[in-house]
């Protein structure tokens, strides 16, 4: 058989800043026979490319096999900046669908959102609480995210929270064993509804965030 027959394709889904609104990211992985090689391309930051490191010892030492062969990660849409860590958990969770570990239909109804220590610990990440709101603006009503950050993106209204500690709890989540993983919000937690992110959010548009700090500035004092 071809290498195109041969071929395998698994998709998770993800989100990325763009100044400090939240959009989602397609992660799409694919595995064809050859020499063993690992790349991600969509316009991905250093950090980012960094993630093929972490991504491979976490899964390894999460005791899951690595995917034999060409392993490509693609991150849509390709024309948008990627930037930082975040994306491990859903690289991660795509490869392992590759494998079958995980039911590739069940990573189409979440967002999944998490950096990868070389253990499978999932660690923090920044710009939660605005890429949750881009995920409920997508259409999707779950998010898979880092423990500490549970309570930040269940902030937002209409989705459900599942906070992971571990790639393992992650894996759990996706097959459908995640009950002792969801954030229940408190009360008084549905005070962030209007989706409006943090300056120390703002990727992929420094010029811009700076604008809005000078042009702030610059009203205090006419005032």
């Amino acid at each position: 058989m071809g290498d195109a027959e041969d071929s395998v394709i698994a998709l998770a889904h993800s989100a990325a800043m763009l100044g400090i609104d939240g959009f989602v990211v397609r992660v799409e992985a694919d595995s064809a026979p050859g020499i063993p090689a690992f790349a991600i391309i969509g316009l991905p930051d250093r950090a980012l490319n960094e993630a093929r490191d972490r991504v491979r010892a976490a899964i390894v030492n999460s005791g899951y096999p690595f995917p034999a062969g060409r392993v490509l990660i693609n991150l849509a849409p390709a024309d948008m900046r990627k930037v930082g860590p975040g994306f491990d958990l859903p690289i991660a969770l795509a490869l392992l669908a590759l494998d079958e570990h995980v039911d590739t239909l069940c990573l189409q109804g979440f967002v999944a959102l998490g950096e990868l220590a070389l253990d499978g610990t999932v660690r923090p990440t920044r710009g939660v609480l605005s890429m949750t709101i881009g995920a409920r603006s997508a259409g999707f009503d779950t998010v898979v995210v880092p423990q500490e950050n549970a309570r930040e993106a269940a902030l937002v209204d209409g989705i459900t929270v599942y906070g992971a500690g571990s790639l393992h709890d992650a894996v759990a989540i996706a097959l459908g064993h995640g009950d002792k993983f969801r954030h229940i919000a408190a009360p008084a937690a549905v005070a962030a509804q209007t989706g409006h992110g943090d300056f120390c959010d703002v990727r992929g548009q420094s010029a811009g965030g700076v604008n809005v700090v000078v042009t702030s500035r610059a009203r205090t004092r006419a005032l």
